[in-house]
């Protein structure tokens, strides 16, 4: 789940603030890097919305589990590292098999431009798109989840007023 900040800031991008998370961890005996090899979390949002979401580091080493993937009452969408494509899955898409593929370029390395625009916000006093006050609740969320692999319990937080 350490990686996994970045993902659980897109995730409270889309859907909110996380009102708790239950997490669980697999540990394979011939997995040799210092993080989680394999967690499976659950998060429920304040407005109701419940998600899952899978940290696969041994799986993704090996080219599988690559992906992100929304899934909402009208469709799918997965972002999959391993084609380059975005998928859109609804039976409102007017496509063979209701299913569309967008092919995405990606020009530059996603750090890279995160570095760039930091650089900016820094140097040329651009603004920020992702302020630290707002990180800190990705944070808190990784380290609840870390919290709930340690006690086998969910781990709620606290409202915001």
């Amino acid at each position: 789940m350490v990686n996994g900040v970045h993902r659980i800031s897109t995730i409270r991008w889309f859907f909110g603030e996380v009102k708790s998370i239950y997490a669980a961890e697999y540990q394979t005996p011939d997995f040799n890097l210092n993080i989680e090899a394999n967690v499976c979390a659950t998060l429920k949002f304040v407005n109701g919305t419940l998600g899952q979401v899978i940290f696969a580091p041994q799986a993704s080493h090996f080219g599988i589990f690559d992906e992100t993937m929304l899934h909402g009452d009208s469709g799918a969408i997965v972002v999959s590292r391993s084609d380059g494509k975005l998928h859109v899955y609804s039976e409102k898409v007017d496509a063979p098999d209701n299913h569309l593929s967008i092919e995405v370029p990606q020009k530059t390395d996603p750090f890279v431009l995160e570095m760039e625009h930091f650089l900016d916000y820094v140097q040329k006093d651009a603004p920020c798109i992702c302020e630290g006050l707002s990180e800190r609740e990705s944070l808190a969320v990784i380290v609840g989840g870390f919290e709930s692999m340690r006690t086998g319990k969910e781990v709620n937080f606290r409202a915001k007023n």
